[in-house]
C-alpha cells in the first residue's frame, strides 16, 4: 500500500489575450478544482505574470495573440519551469 504524505498541487493554465486584456482559467488536475478571472485594469501584463506565478502551473496554453509575450513568457517558463503551448 503507498500512501502519499505530501500534497502537491499540478496546474494547467490556459491564457486569452484579447486586445490589451486577459481571460484565465486555472485547473489543479490533483483536485479537480478550477479557478477563473479576467484581467481589465491597467498594467495587465503584470498582473498577469502574478497569477501566472500564483498558480505555478506545469503547463500554460496560451492563444495565438499571446506571441507578441511570448519573449517574456520564455524569460518566465525558465523561472517558474512549465511548458508552453500555442
Amino acid at each position: 500500500m503507498v500512501i502519499c504524505l505530501m500534497k502537491k498541487n499540478n496546474y494547467i493554465m490556459s491564457v486569452f489575450k484579447d486586445g490589451i486584456y486577459y481571460g484565465i482559467a486555472a485547473f489543479d488536475i490533483s483536485t479537480g478544482e478550477a479557478y477563473a478571472t479576467e484581467i481589465k485594469s491597467d498594467n495587465n501584463f503584470q498582473k498577469l505574470i502574478n497569477e501566472i506565478s500564483r498558480f505555478t502551473p506545469s503547463e500554460l496554453i496560451i492563444n495565438e495573440y499571446m506571441n507578441d509575450s511570448i519573449m517574456k513568457l520564455v524569460k518566465l517558463k525558465i523561472d517558474l519551469k512549465f511548458f508552453c503551448f500555442s
